[in-house]
């Protein structure tokens, strides 16, 4: 409400013209505006993740969030630098600028991030003005370290158990094996020197015996294909090739340098096992009759790819993958790499894995300068 006075000739107060004006609708935009605000800042303060603005020359604006309290660094200390200025490593530079890059052009883009000590899953699309002109980027980062830590724990465990079934195979249920095998042969000796007929009988029992010994040993080496040297990606991945060509009567080969190694484990097991179930997928589903298993290092990544001449797949196929295409992105995105299955123009499938060498090759940024 606002009024001004009426006054006569003489200065006298003759009263006052006023006008109402309706703000209820005002009034309840700011207050709903308060409440979203309350809303967001309640959630940045208990969900680990930092949301920031740039401006269109990449300039940080704004930063916040509880994610902050992991880098140890204040947000005060980052307002005003431009992105590169934040970071150190050349590779996280490039990949960073790229993405903020293509929001600046309308894009929105999600990408997993993996420092020494931190990772995050970062989503980066347009910040758009008043006039929806694009005037800068908008991004969020959202900790999944204990996520995943968690998810390699649970597959460590998992890769654990089947270790022990493989010891237990090898040293418990194999040399039991062996000892049936060893006492076999020596009935077979004794009966046909007494020159008994059952002498065949038991023939036969240490041949069957000894297709169980080789079907343990085979048990035992699939359950822990990865061992040995720092070589042991590349043997297994030998070894796969050659059993798979024996197993099911087809032309199987690993192509790779011999002396290739990622000095990493855990990598090395993902890997074999994403190879593992491509293959297996090949034959059993796709009926392929060629497979061929490549591993090489390209710049600072390793590429495990496996092509076939299979039936392919169809693009519902490809939208709404089953547990095996799954379970392999799955090992792709904990090692920081990802999956790609494309049909072949001459038949077949090509499933490609591209992962970052491990940190013993390849050190990464530090969290402290993520962002």
């Amino acid at each position: 409400t606002s009024g001004v006075p009426i006054l006569d000739a003489n200065g006298e107060l003759l009263g006052y013209r006023g006008a109402d004006i309706d703000i209820t609708e005002r009034l309840q935009s700011e207050q709903a505006l308060r409440d979203s605000e309350a809303r967001f800042r309640l959630m940045l303060e208990q969900v680990p993740a930092i949301v920031w603005t740039t401006d269109d020359a990449l300039m940080l604006t704004s930063v916040m969030g509880a994610g902050l309290k992991a880098l140890n660094r204040p947000a005060d200390t980052m307002l005003g630098q431009r992105l590169p200025e934040l970071l150190k490593d050349e590779s996280d530079i490039a990949a960073l600028m790229s993405m903020h890059r293509s929001a600046l052009q309308g894009e929105s883009l999600s990408f997993e991030y993996a420092g020494e000590e931190r990772e995050y899953h970062m989503h980066v699309e347009p910040l758009r003005d008043a006039s929806q002109e694009i005037a800068g980027c908008i991004g969020i980062a959202l900790d999944i370290t204990e996520q995943k830590n968690l998810e390699r724990r649970l597959l460590q465990l998992s890769e654990q158990e089947r270790q022990r079934i493989a010891s237990d195979l090898h040293d418990g249920l194999g040399q039991q094996l062996i000892g049936i095998l060893y006492l076999s042969r020596r009935l077979r000796e004794a009966l046909v020197t007494a020159g008994r007929p059952e002498a065949r009988h038991a023939g036969e029992i240490a041949a069957l015996v000894n297709q169980a010994v080789t079907q343990a040993r085979e048990l035992s080496r699939g359950l822990s294909p990865v061992s040995g040297g720092p070589q042991r990606l590349v043997s297994g991945l030998t070894q796969l090739a050659a059993s798979t060509t024996i197993m099911f009567d087809i032309a199987c080969r690993f192509h790779g340098e011999e002396d290739l190694e990622t000095g990493d484990e855990t990598t090395d097991l993902h890997l074999y096992r994403l190879a593992q179930e491509a293959v297996t997928n090949a034959v059993r589903h796709a009926h392929a009759t060629s497979i061929d298993i490549e591993l090489y290092q390209e710049a600072q990544q390793l590429v495990l790819a496996i092509t076939d001449d299979g039936a392919g797949f169809s693009l519902g196929d490809k939208e709404h993958p089953g547990l095996g295409l799954k379970t392999m992105a799955y090992r792709a995105r904990l090692l920081g790499g990802q999956l790609d299955v494309e049909s072949n123009e001459d038949g077949g499938v090509t499933v490609t894995c591209r992962t970052p060498l491990p940190r013993s090759h390849s050190p990464s940024l530090s969290p402290q300068d993520a962002l």
